[in-house]
């Protein structure tokens, strides 16, 4: 664990500064364009995989505190959870900040939202963006009327079906998504033989 701790800590400031710089210094044409396409997409997959894994399945009632905690804390929403809410973590609630909430710049609404205007940028005839766009679209009205009391019920095992059956299907929109494009914008080399 030291040696993954101290891996983790000499690799998080060089990311750090190279997304900075992405964002900072990183003229918004194309190239951009598809960086942070993949950025947004890869960001909710995880997210979306994360939250089933951490909160879907079922798992002793005193573990579901820590789970909460290092779920919002992985997307940065632990403090803002904190400082808004002044409580101790309800599934409800902690479901909405990281799916639906339009100001917490890492739930999937905001990410899914960032993801439209670039889908939206992207060069190309109406012909090729106009069925992504529509995609994302559906995504983003998706991810706005995202039920969050009913992703919190819980079945009497334990399990979080509605949650499960939500990320499972978000997850694999984004990752067609992202073949869609890959589909469209890039050269597809077939192998020698």
């Amino acid at each position: 664990t030291a040696v993954v701790t101290a891996v983790t800590k000499g690799v998080i400031t060089p990311l750090l500064a190279v997304s900075g710089l992405m964002n900072d210094g990183m003229v918004r044409d194309p190239g951009w364009r598809f960086l942070d396409i993949g950025r947004r997409i890869e960001a909710a997959v995880l997210m979306m995989s994360g939250v089933r894994a951490a909160m879907g399945e079922p798992h002793p009632p005193e573990l579901f505190a820590p789970l909460s905690e290092t779920t919002l804390n992985v997307w940065d929403s632990l403090i803002a959870y904190r400082r808004r809410y002044r409580s101790d973590i309800e599934a409800t609630v902690m479901f909405d900040m990281l799916f639906c909430d339009e100001t917490n710049p890492r739930s999937l609404f905001s990410q899914l939202t960032v993801l439209l205007r670039d889908v939206t940028a992207l060069p190309g005839s109406e012909e090729i963006r106009s069925s992504l766009i529509a995609e994302v679209t559906d995504l983003v009205r998706l991810a706005r009327s995202i039920d969050c009391l009913r992703l919190a019920k819980v079945d009497r095992h334990g399990k979080r079906r509605a949650l499960v059956a939500a990320t499972t299907d978000v997850e694999a929109a984004l990752l067609g998504i992202a073949s869609d494009i890959d589909l469209r914008y890039f050269v597809q080399l077939r192998p020698s033989v």
